[in-house]
């Protein structure tokens, strides 16, 4: 009789997806704890990315899911940066050092400069180490690596300036090899007597060498002869008639004179007077035969801070007034490999000593010249290098003598 008794029905049950508070307790759905392990109340499920399961049912597994986006496993590998010393991919491996650079420009090797054989793989300009290493290797002190053929072989070449032209230019062949051919071209580009190239030869300064004692006509732009002309001006400033220069003075004041074998030799006084006049007569008229007076201008290194094999030496702004007649190197002629150029207003040598090394002090070279007055070294422009019998670059302070 009882069976549709609320007292004898069961209680009811909580439907967890309706909105209902099925059972009374105040709690609807999954509010309610009876409803805790009811599927409509479990959290929904979570894709993972990395195990070929499509785990929350919408068709996509892995990677292919949306959900896995930001997720590691679906993330693009590091990839390594080549230029900013990190190691971006963590194997282990830094820039350059990572095969995965091995085509990045960042890791190409740097070409090197033609004549830059030392030190090796560093590019540092052409200098007096080249030099000497480049003679060692030549000789057969050191081994010729590849990389020397490869930023030494320098000749055969040809050079689009006729020989004396005060801008050389050598345009590189090569033949594959490296030898002593490759290390005077070395020498040349270190005193920078030559350049590289292959376009034509640029155009030059006219060359003009010493006028001859007593030639001053035409006034600014003398004829490089003693004639009549100079005579009347000669006259004309030793009677007061024309204000002389301080050049004219230089190349009129002739008198006194000494006498060595068939050459008159000026000595000169200081001033322009009669006296001069009569000597540039004479010369105008070939009886004698003027010369300027003969003068040597040295530099050397006091001392250096190691002893030198090899050193270098350019000067610059020679005056067209002096006239070399012979350019000696003491200290490299008995024990070393000197060599000497003299181009337009440049005096270049090197010196390269094997085994032995310079002697202090050092008397590098000795310039011989004919002038009308001494050449003052504070004008001319001064580049020295040394090289230690370490092999290293020392600095000496280059002095005239």
């Amino acid at each position: 009789d009882c069976d549709d008794d609320p007292a004898c029905l069961p209680p009811p049950v909580e439907v967890c997806d309706n909105t209902i508070d099925d059972d009374g307790d105040t709690l609807a759905d999954c509010d309610d704890p009876d409803c805790d392990d009811d599927p409509a109340c479990l959290p929904p499920p979570v894709e993972v990315c990395d195990n070929t399961i499509d785990d929350d049912g919408d068709t996509l597994a892995d990677c292919d899911d949306p959900d896995c986006s930001d997720d590691p496993a679906c993330l693009p590998p590091p990839v390594e940066v080549c230029d900013n010393t990190t190691d971006d991919d963590g194997d282990t491996l830094a820039d350059c050092d990572d095969p995965d650079c091995v085509d990045d420009p960042a890791c190409e090797p740097v070409p090197c400069q033609l004549g830059d054989i030392w030190p090796p793989g560093v590019n540092d300009g052409i200098t007096l180490a080249d030099l000497v290493h480049g003679r060692r290797k030549a000789l057969g002190f050191e081994a010729i690596t590849p990389d020397d053929i490869a930023c030494g072989d320098l000749h055969p070449g040809t050079s689009s300036c006729e020989e004396g032209h005060p801008a050389q230019r050598w345009c590189v062949e090569g033949d594959g090899s490296f030898d002593e051919n490759d290390v005077e071209l070395i020498r040349l580009l270190h005193l920078q007597l030559v350049e590289q190239g292959c376009e034509d030869c640029p155009p030059g300064p006219e060359a003009r060498g010493p006028l001859p004692p007593g030639d001053v006509a035409p006034r600014e732009n003398p004829d490089g002869v003693v004639d009549i002309g100079d005579v009347v001006l000669a006259l004309q400033v030793a009677v007061g008639l024309v204000p002389p220069t301080r050049e004219e003075v230089l190349q009129l004041d002739l008198s006194p004179t000494e006498t060595e074998d068939t050459t008159t030799i000026v000595v000169g006084d200081g001033e322009v007077d009669i006296a001069d006049v009569v000597v540039a007569l004479r010369q105008s008229v070939g009886l004698i035969s003027l010369a300027w007076p003969e003068r040597s201008l040295s530099f050397g290194v006091d001392e250096t801070d190691a002893s030198a094999v090899g050193a270098s030496l350019r000067l610059e702004s020679w005056p067209s007034w002096a006239a070399v007649t012979e350019i000696a190197t003491p200290s490299c002629e008995n024990d070393g490999d000197a060599a000497v150029d003299r181009l337009d207003d440049v005096i270049a040598l090197t010196c390269v000593t094997d085994p032995a090394p310079l002697a202090e002090p050092v008397e590098l070279v000795v310039v011989s010249y004919e002038a009308r007055e001494p050449v003052d070294a504070a004008t001319l422009g001064t580049q020295l290098r040394l090289v230690a019998s370490d092999l290293r670059a020392v600095i000496g302070e280059l002095s005239p003598r």
